[in-house]
């Protein structure tokens, strides 16, 4: 027996779906409007588990259509899903009540809505809650570290627990650097222009952190709580290992690579298929969901950073460049026969941009010229 269209939606939402059912879906939601927020109530309805709460004048007002239809239309569609409504929701109780009381991270995550990170101009940020917020002035790194009841800030200034909601940020611009010590000991450095989301402090059977940026951790081990870290596009699963995890929005590739320990690497579309890492492995991960594993020699390669250097070996001027511009935000155009000069060494980052890029002139036979804020970089004719 064909399965109903009804029937396709749940099997899609909980990745069951064929490939045939996936086109039929998606022939069956271009066909009009009407579908496409007849899904979207189904959605809702089976996402309502990940949510904080459950809000059911939201939830009715979602049901009816938004445009004003023929009483026959309305009465047709919203029976149509009224009992499937009916059994999500009911699967919703059922899972709300064993689910930890502890807030779903994505959820959270969506709630702060702050896609936009901050400028290089500005100061690294601790947003403990809606009302307080500290910012690190003049300085272009900075450790935090969670104790049992106190948040100490560079080992200068102490913060009570008090204060703090239950999820955390910490948010480092352009050209600086932060690094965070959780209370179950947890190290995690964030390279520039990076977001990170924690919980101020970890209930439940699992410890969970959701990046926008690069990230490196040292997973204190707890064999009763696996370590989980959330992007948009892939999600990691350790105990108690070294890795580091790249998920900048703006690029087309995302990466995981594994200096110890063990991981396991999934994509958000293919929850199931989960890519176990042995150290000096990569995992990377592009926007249009392909993945590939490969080995490197060395990890200080996608490490060094964390030290304050990025460290190169016959490295082009190319990829060089690209760690410049995402570190400092500054715009480069760099000539195809300059980018592909190559060169070995270690840049440091407290250094300033200008300076930085003066050093590799002294190196490479290179042209500089700044105009209107960016700078084209061109090689010079032997």
């Amino acid at each position: 027996m064909k399965a109903t269209i009804e029937e396709i939606i749940i099997r899609y939402l909980e990745e069951e779906a064929t490939l045939a059912e996936q086109d039929e879906l998606l022939s069956w939601l271009r066909e009009s409007k009407e579908h496409e927020q007849m899904f979207l109530v189904y959605y809702d309805v089976w996402s309502l588990p990940r949510q904080l709460a459950f809000d059911p004048q939201v939830a009715l007002k979602k049901i009816y259509p938004l445009k004003r239809r023929s009483r026959k239309r309305v009465i047709w569609w919203t029976t149509s899903i009224a009992a499937s409504v009916a059994i999500l929701f009911g699967v919703w109780f059922l899972m709300d009540n064993q689910r930890p009381e502890t807030a779903d991270i994505r959820y959270v995550v969506q709630q702060y809505n702050r896609d936009i990170l901050p400028s290089e101009t500005e100061d690294i940020r601790l947003i403990l809650s809606d009302e307080k917020e500290v910012a690190v002035k003049d300085k272009t790194e900075t450790t935090i570290t969670y104790l049992d009841s106190d948040i100490e800030i560079d080992e200068e200034q102490s913060l009570s627990k008090t204060e703090v909601a239950e999820f955390n940020q910490l948010i480092t611009p352009y050209g600086k650097r932060g690094t965070l010590v959780l209370e179950d000991g947890t190290k995690i450095w964030l390279n520039a222009n990076s977001r990170l989301v924690y919980p101020a402090h970890f209930t439940g059977d699992s410890r969970e952190v959701f990046v926008e940026g690069e990230i490196y951790l040292e997973v204190s081990p707890d064999k009763n709580r696996p370590f989980i870290v959330w992007t948009d596009r892939m999600n990691v699963e350790v105990l108690g290992t070294s890795f580091a995890v790249s998920a900048y929005k703006q690029e087309s590739h995302s990466h995981v690579i594994l200096a110890s320990g063990a991981v396991n690497v999934y994509s958000e579309e293919h929850k199931r298929k989960k890519q176990a890492l042995s150290p000096n492995q990569i995992y990377e991960l592009s926007t249009n969901g392909e993945a590939k594993v490969a080995q490197v020699p060395d990890v200080t390669k996608y490490t060094s950073w964390i030290n304050g250097i990025y460290q190169f070996e016959s490295e082009s001027l190319s990829s060089i460049l690209h760690l410049m511009e995402r570190f400092y935000g500054r715009q480069i155009e760099l000539s195809d026969e300059a980018g592909v000069l190559t060169c070995s060494g270690k840049l440091r980052l407290n250094d300033n941009f200008n300076r930085t890029l003066q050093g590799l002139s002294q190196t490479l036979p290179i042209h500089i010229e700044i105009k209107d804020n960016k700078y084209y970089i061109s090689k010079i004719a032997e």
